[in-house]
């Protein structure tokens, strides 16, 4: 998992005893789309199919980079302590496989290692969001950005052809079911005034139009400010999954 962490110290006169490690961090992978060709933003269209900075990962790391270049400059560095550290965090994987637990828990990035540089007493990020105003910089107390977690839910079933419905089991009409029957946790399990998404952006089942469908996966994302409510979302989908089975006498589960 490709990263990079750089630090650099102050020059100038050092405060107190102690030294102290401010971190910022950008993340910087892409996704899976491919981005259209526009005249408008040629400059920065992405070259690769199927790999397009959709989630403006790309600003977030010319911000970063600029910040760099701007920190490091020797008389910016006269004004920082000799003990004051800045440690700078270009975090991968944040799409896919949650890169930043990657980076605390087993590269442990933040803590007094050899490898990775000084501890970090207090970390800071950002994120482009299309909402706000050129120019706009926006933060507060507390949660900011809900937390996101990944779900696939796969439906097995039995084959047929679609003239004897009746000798299969039909993956692709459980699986509907199922979404159609998640779309009711939030408005029935989560309260109004919470901050909580459950969304579903691919549904995918067999692979001719006379034939029913053995299997069937969906694939989705839980959104939420508040982790009780992530984990109430996830034990629903499970119980619905649990239903789904019994009813329909198929195998149907679902998985962070």
């Amino acid at each position: 998992m490709p990263g990079i962490i750089a630090w650099v110290s102050g020059t100038g006169a050092p405060v107190g005893t102690q030294p102290y490690c401010v971190g910022l961090r950008c993340d910087m992978d892409a996704l899976a789309l491919s981005e259209p060709i526009n005249s408008i933003r040629e400059t920065y269209n992405s070259v690769v199919p199927n790999m397009m900075h959709a989630c403006g990962h790309d600003g977030h790391m010319s911000i970063l980079t600029y910040t760099v270049a701007a920190i490091c400059q020797p008389s910016f560095l006269q004004t920082l302590p000799s003990n004051f550290i800045v440690k700078f965090f270009f975090q991968p994987a944040e799409e896919d496989i949650s890169g930043a637990r990657v980076m605390v828990k087993q590269m442990h990035v933040l803590d007094e290692t050899s490898k990775y540089g000084p501890h970090v007493d207090e970390v800071y990020g950002l994120h482009l969001i299309s909402s706000l105003p050129y120019g706009v910089a926006q933060s507060q107390r507390g949660c900011v950005l809900a937390a996101s977690m990944d779900i696939d839910i796969k439906v097995h079933g039995r084959s047929g052809h679609a003239g004897c419905p009746q000798r299969g089991i039909d993956a692709t009409l459980i699986a509907a079911n199922i979404l159609l029957s998640a779309q009711t946790i939030i408005t029935r399990n989560i309260p109004p005034c919470s901050s909580t998404v459950l969304s579903f952006g691919h549904f995918v089942s067999g692979e001719i139009r006379n034939g029913i469908a053995s299997d069937a996966l969906i694939m989705g994302t839980i959104r939420s400010d508040n982790q009780e409510n992530a984990e109430l979302i996830y034990q629903r989908l499970q119980q619905i999954c649990a239903g789904a089975s019994i009813q329909y006498n198929c195998q149907a589960e679902v998985a962070l």
